[in-house]
């Protein structure tokens, strides 16, 4: 009777170890892989929020290479005097220092993004260092993220320069076909393989967004996955753990209804001498 008030009063079949030992120990490591998954699932969502921090300043780089592409077109045009093309040099370093801004200050908790240095520091690749996001309850469910040394790419450096460049004063008297480095205003053919640059850079710059596109739709079906387990194990912890009302209430009630009647059949037994005693009387 002790036991289906307990149960009943807490909501839990096992209370103690006692109750149900195998019971008790099934539970505990459910609840471990619970906890875990439900971590599991705002780690990823961290990771998702890297991406997209990195994201939104890749787009903003690629409007800014777009506007330069632009310009460049613009200054292919020998219609166009010295003065009038040097207005299009001035916004185009303009531009160019930014995407070294950009890049530096975009961070997520400290973190760089877009200026990472842990990786390829060479110039080939553009890529920064791995971040690691543990998405589940074992040490195997590890999911990484790229960070990126933009300046570092290949593609970006060529249309830029090397990383120390990129700022407005040193860019102040830099502009080449090549890159941002020594010349007076381009002509109208040095406009046109700057063009070549900025356009190798705009498809540099939408690799490294489709990489990220692909990292975060990852991440969701992960979440989605982590999200039907969390569930799933909680449902599965339910029925190890928690009280079945009815059948408990049900239990209650016959032991109280058996307590009741052993307690009747006892008082008349108890009171079956003093019956005797009095016919003797």
């Amino acid at each position: 009777l002790q036991t289906s008030y307990e149960r009943l009063s807490s909501g839990s079949r096992i209370n103690r170890a006692q109750d149900d030992a195998a019971g008790n120990g099934v539970s505990q490591r459910l609840i471990s892989s619970i906890n875990s998954t439900s971590m599991g699932i705002r780690n990823a969502n961290d990771a998702i929020g890297v991406l997209q921090t990195s994201e939104g300043a890749l787009t903003e780089i690629t409007s800014m290479f777009q506007r330069m592409k632009e310009l460049s077109v613009q200054g292919a045009n020998d219609a166009l005097n010295t003065s009038q093309r040097a207005f299009l040099v001035t916004e185009m370093k303009g531009l160019a220092a930014e995407v070294g801004a950009i890049a530096e200050r975009t961070k997520f908790n400290n973190i760089s993004l877009l200026a990472s240095t842990g990786g390829d520091t060479n110039g080939t690749d553009g890529n920064g260092a791995l971040l690691k996001f543990q998405t589940g309850a074992e040490t195997s469910d590890l999911q990484q993220v790229q960070t990126l040394n933009i300046i570092a790419d290949e593609e970006i450096k060529s249309l830029l320069g090397e990383p120390a460049d990129i700022s407005e004063a040193k860019l102040a008297s830099k502009f080449t076909t090549a890159n941002f480095a020594e010349a007076t205003t381009p002509t109208v053919d040095e406009m046109q393989e700057l063009n070549k640059k900025i356009t190798a850079a705009i498809d540099s710059v939408s690799t490294m967004r489709a990489t990220i596109g692909a990292q975060v739709n990852r991440l969701n079906s992960n979440i989605n996955n982590l999200t039907a387990l969390f569930e799933n194990l909680n449902a599965a912890n339910s029925r190890i753990l928690d009280t079945d009302y009815a059948n408990e209430t049900a239990s209650l009630t016959k032991t109280q209804i058996l307590q009741q009647a052993a307690t009747a059949m006892l008082s008349q037994a108890n009171a079956q001498p003093n019956v005797v005693l009095a016919l003797l009387k």
